[in-house]
């Protein structure tokens, strides 16, 4: 019992746990209190302090030449070491001034809300003003509009369509907001003020990804929708349902799907090594996951580098065919794209949606549903913007097409996505099947489509 005793008291008056485990906690510590000043160096000073303080009080009776105390330094200098490697950034800490689009010139917005938003108006001409306008919402959250979006929604104006598109709060190149402010509520707040801004009575959305989502609580929200004349969910990201209600309501209507595909199995694989490429670094893990929103450890310039045309490229490669990415056009800086991730990961904060249902399910607006083959995004919960919203006129399924259904036209090759949504608003019949309908999910998701 004694030699237990010696032995913990031994270990409890030595200096080497506490020279491991210790400066990286004062680190992590440091960090909080400083509010990440520095890109976390403020934290590193705290850490050094602290390993100083343990290895003076560990060797201030040793000889400072003995092999004990050259083997404390070593293991002291490995922690500060990495905490070091910790402040560097992962990406550059200044975000460059984008071009404008060849298309049209950005203007500003600047809302009731507060938000700075930065939109893209396409005219339609003198027809424009007889017409509902068009109005596009990005995907992300916390993405922005492409060049590739200002050209496919281009192709309206010829049928004399005025259309905007415009970045939501924080992306693109509307002003960032402090970081703990980004929500979907706010993102919804804003849609309503910027239809406020746009001369047209009625509005035609169409909703991409989250952009789907965010159309969805547009709907339910009374601010918003009666001047919503028609609604189109493109490649829709989920109901606005935390993901206890979202489980429910998919188990009660959708059926399960079969066993993945190998074209479902390869483009997940793309979609997680593009998530992959970003999470692995350590410095993202901790200003992401471990630290509060509010921290500056990575600021949101930082954030909105992360993904640089090397993991937008990966990212885009994910949301076609397998047998399209040969062949897809590089990403660019001149295409705009961009994606702040921290409002990614606070407007994707499950916990803070609050969805009226039944405002949604009871909204007359017609609505149209397009979902493409290979898409990477959950086909179960695709699928519940059909059985949610009763006023879902048409849906089609495109084959040989990923998540960015929304294509643009090249040589010989037509836009599908165009031609279903000008037969849509324009009333004239669909080029194509109105396909799947609730009668055909079980076959549809047996044989995973």
């Amino acid at each position: 019992m004694h030699k237990i005793v010696a032995v913990v008291k031994r270990i409890i008056y030595s200096p080497w746990p506490y020279i491991v485990v210790v400066p990286p906690l004062a680190f992590y510590v440091g960090i909080l209190l400083s509010n990440g000043l520095w890109n976390g160096w403020a934290g590193l000073v705290v850490a050094l302090l602290t390993t100083v303080a343990i290895a003076w009080l560990g060797m201030r009776k040793r000889d400072i030449k003995s092999i004990r105390t050259v083997i404390l330094i070593v293991m002291a200098l490995i922690p500060i070491g990495f905490s070091g490697y910790l402040c560097i950034p992962s990406a550059p800490t200044t975000v460059a001034a984008s071009e404008d689009f060849p298309e049209t010139p950005t203007r500003h917005w600047n809302l009731p809300t507060g938000s700075n938003i930065a939109y893209y108006h396409l005219n339609g001409g003198e027809a424009a003003k007889e017409k509902p306008a068009l109005l596009f919402l990005h995907g992300g959250p916390g993405g922005s509009v492409s060049h590739s979006d200002v050209t496919f929604f281009n192709q309206f104006t010829s049928l004399g369509y005025d259309t905007y598109l415009y970045d939501q709060v924080g992306s693109g190149r509307s002003d960032f907001i402090p970081a703990q402010q980004y929500s979907h509520q706010r993102n919804i707040d804003d849609l309503a003020a910027v239809l406020e801004k746009i001369p047209n009575d009625k509005v035609i959305m169409v909703g991409q990804s989250y952009g789907s989502t965010l159309l969805a609580s547009a709907l339910a929200d009374p601010r918003i929708s009666p001047r919503v004349a028609k609604a189109v969910f493109a490649e829709p990201g989920g109901l606005p349902l935390d993901l206890e209600q979202s489980k429910k309501y998919l188990n009660e209507h959708i059926p399960q799907a079969g066993k993945d595909s190998p074209i479902k199995q390869s483009v997940g694989e793309k979609q997680q090594e593009s998530n992959m490429s970003l999470l692995v670094r350590p410095r993202i893990l901790l200003g992401f996951f471990l630290m509060p929103t509010a921290n500056n450890f990575i600021t949101q310039e930082e954030a909105t580098n992360l993904m640089g045309t090397k993991e937008l490229n990966m990212h885009s490669q994910s949301s076609v065919c397998p047998d399209d990415r040969d062949s897809l056009p590089p990403i660019t800086e001149k295409d705009g794209l961009r994606m702040n991730l921290k409002a990614n990961v606070q407007v994707n904060n499950y916990k803070n949606y609050n969805f009226d249902m039944n405002a949604f399910s009871n909204n007359p607006t017609p609505g149209m549903l397009l979902i493409g083959e290979c898409t990477y995004v959950n086909r179960r919960t695709q699928l519940a913007f059909e059985t949610a919203y009763p006023a879902m006129e048409r849906v089609h399924y495109f084959t040989g097409l990923g998540h960015h259904v929304l294509e643009t036209a090249s040589p010989g090759k037509p836009s599908r996505a165009f031609e279903t949504i000008r037969s849509f608003i324009e009333e004239t019949p669909a080029p194509m099947p109105n396909y799947p309908r609730e009668q055909d999910f079980k076959d549809f998701m047996s044989e995973n489509k």
